[in-house]
């Protein structure tokens, strides 16, 4: 039989480059089915200036996929907001559209101008509008969903007229961030700070509760501000030393993507991506409607909240699972970069590939500790793997699930710890008698039966 052309595809192109405002894509395949993309090129006066960084990080793509997206999948994706820790940001007509509200931790009111070039920096890479015919391109600023709320953390100094940032500030701007999500129910996914002055929570308790509500901390330092000590493997400063899941500290490569910058923090221990200098940023001189230079480390944490929010809002609700698509999909480095990363950041591929999250594992550790006469107050067990944070964990003895009640899940340690509050033999475990646990994950997976006995 001989086979009819079909006309019907070149047509179906035809109108949906009409109907789509935003930009270039074509769909060959069938519903369901991954689409076939057109790089999306923007008509920023920025992009000439930064379609390499673009590039490499995948921005033409990731614009494209976003319009097919909202268009094929529009009941899925929700909108998100990124706090940013900087100086004060005056209004501009790059940024002010995709920005919620201004925040000042000071004097709890609107921050005022003082130059604010290093905050309005940061807030370009995250969510300066993209497609608009004015001034840069950038992460996430495209279609609107990632919206910003600029906390100024800075204050001036009359002595010096220069900024100056205290770690009493930055915990006073995470404890605002954790507000806007559980008072008044704004839905902030992560906040970001290019830079550190102190640790603002010695105690890990205010990450954790900000871990809780679901909300991701992006930091980036030069280690020429570091206290902290060296990292004995790669014979650089760490870039933070913590472990908390939703503390990330970013590493900063050069401009080709695949070197490290002279003065980014690294160390295989804490920075876990790294993001691209090559961005530009909103310019405040002469005409709004271009732009100026911006980069070296503080680029780098901007990129790396700005891919993790487009994740929250278009592919992942879960923030752990969301992180890891972030990390699993980086592109891997070689010789000293790989040892210090999980890689170069790499947007489409978070978006977009496939990805299978790991199962939790158990170690043969067990033990009681704090002995009341022969009765323990808690039982500590080590488990190990890609960690996913205590938040959406369950534990099972002997096939049956033990009330969260009952458990106090330590965050923030090299491996995850279960301290069982109450007598142990409420949650199945007797002296001497072989108890089997298991621990399922966020990601709903679960891990392999491990037998112990306790004796007390």
């Amino acid at each position: 039989m001989k086979r009819r052309p079909n006309f019907l595809i070149p047509i179906v192109i035809f109108v949906c480059g009409i109907l789509n405002p935003y930009g270039e894509y074509v769909v060959l395949s069938h519903p369901g089915d991954t689409p076939q993309l057109v790089p999306f090129t923007p008509n920023d006066p920025g992009w000439p200036l930064s379609q390499q960084w673009a590039e490499i990080l995948g921005l033409p793509l990731t614009y494209a996929y976003q319009d097919w997206a909202e268009i094929n999948t529009p009941q899925s994706i929700e909108d998100v907001v990124i706090v940013v820790f900087d100086q004060g940001i005056p209004s501009h007509p790059d940024l002010d559209p995709n920005r919620l509200v201004a925040y000042d931790v000071n004097i709890s009111g609107e921050p005022y101008d003082n130059g604010a070039r290093h905050g309005a920096g940061v807030c370009s890479i995250v969510a300066a509008s993209v497609n608009n015919a004015i001034g840069p391109i950038s992460v996430a600023g495209y279609r609107g969903r990632v919206k910003i709320v600029s906390a100024k953390v800075s204050k001036l100094n009359p002595i010096t007229n220069g900024d100056e940032i205290s770690p009493e500030n930055i915990r006073a701007a995470l404890e605002y961030s954790l507000r806007l999500k559980t008072e008044i129910g704004i839905n902030v996914v992560a906040t970001v700070f290019a830079g550190f002055t102190g640790d603002p929570d010695p105690t890990n308790e205010l990450f954790q509760r900000m871990e809780k509500a679901g909300i991701w901390n992006f930091v980036s330092v030069r280690t020429a501000e570091l206290p902290w000590d060296l990292d004995t493997e790669t014979g650089t400063y760490a870039s933070k030393a913590r472990t908390c899941e939703n503390v990330i500290a970013v590493g900063g490569l050069n401009t080709d993507g695949l070197t490290k910058q002279p003065k980014a923090c690294w160390g295989s221990r804490t920075v876990k991506v790294a993001g691209v200098d090559g961005a530009k940023m909103v310019s405040y001189l002469g005409s709004q409607t271009g732009t100026a230079g911006f980069g070296n480390t503080s680029a780098c944490s901007p990129q790396v909240a700005a891919a993790y929010a487009l994740v929250r809002a278009y592919v992942e609700r879960d923030p752990h699972k969301a992180w890891l698509r972030i990390e699993l999909t980086a592109l891997p480095l070689g010789d000293e970069e790989q040892r210090a990363a999980k890689g170069r950041l790499d947007v489409f591929a978070a978006l977009t590939r496939p990805v299978e999250f790991p199962a939790p594992q158990l170690l043969p550790v067990v033990s009681a500790v704090n002995l009341q006469g022969d009765v323990p107050k808690k039982i500590v067990i080590t488990f190990s793997g890609e960690k996913f944070g205590a938040v959406g964990f369950q534990l099972f003895i002997n096939g049956e699930e033990v009330p969260t009640e009952k458990i106090n899940w330590e965050l923030c340690s090299d491996s995850q710890i279960v301290l069982f509050k109450g007598k142990p033999k409420k949650v199945g475990i007797k002296p001497g008698r072989e108890f089997t646990v298991v621990v399922k994950n966020a990601a709903g997976l679960e891990s392999l039966p491990a037998k112990f006995t306790v004796s007390f």
